[in-house]
């Protein structure tokens, strides 16, 4: 019971935020006004998140053991190209999505942004383990884990960015694959 109210305190702070922040800017709001809102003290925001920052990144916290799952389980035989983008791709399919408002609150505010790509770094380097793992290697004598995962997620950061910022009817799922064979022609390709 305790827990389910924690969970709910923790939701709703989260909720009420988020809803803030898209509403008012991410800057132009307090925790104050977060708390009051919801109608509890600043040591309960304290007890569930970290700062602002936190109270919207965590919302993509649930996509690091999809992710995870996927790169682990993929049949055998496949290009590594192919088992990162099924994973990242997978969390679009099996995971409650993150409104492209804050998608786009998180691109256009330098904080938000910083907060995220400090996260994805752990993120990024969680699938490079499992890669080294499913390749048998040790990571810190074999690149290739980590420089396979940190561009799968910056082909992923591609496509979310113009599906938020450039495409008004974001379709990430549409681009993500083209992204990744468009990332390929850097091997492939040639230039004029």
């Amino acid at each position: 019971m305790r827990e389910r109210q924690r969970l709910e305190v923790r939701a709703e702070l989260q909720r009420t935020a988020v809803e803030l922040f898209v509403a008012q800017g991410f800057d132009n709001v307090s925790i104050n006004d977060i708390v009051d809102r919801v109608g509890v003290v600043q040591r309960t925001f304290y007890r569930h998140f970290a700062s602002k920052e936190d109270a919207v990144i965590s919302l993509f916290d649930d996509v690091a053991p999809i992710v995870h799952e996927h790169v682990r389980n993929h049949p055998a035989g496949d290009p590594p190209w192919r088992v990162l983008m099924e994973a990242l791709a997978a969390t679009e399919r099996e995971r409650a999505r993150v409104d492209a408002a804050v998608v786009r609150m998180i691109y256009e505010t330098p904080r938000l942004s910083s907060a995220y790509f400090e996260r994805e770094r752990y993120w990024v380097r969680r699938v490079a383990a499992i890669l080294a793992e499913r390749l048998d290697v040790d990571p810190v004598k074999d690149p290739r884990p980590m420089l396979w995962a940190t561009i799968a997620f910056a082909i992923t950061d591609q496509a979310s960015f113009e599906n938020v910022m450039v495409d008004p009817q974001p379709h990430l799922l549409d681009h993500l694959e083209e992204r990744f064979r468009q990332a390929a022609e850097l091997f492939t390709g040639r230039l004029p």
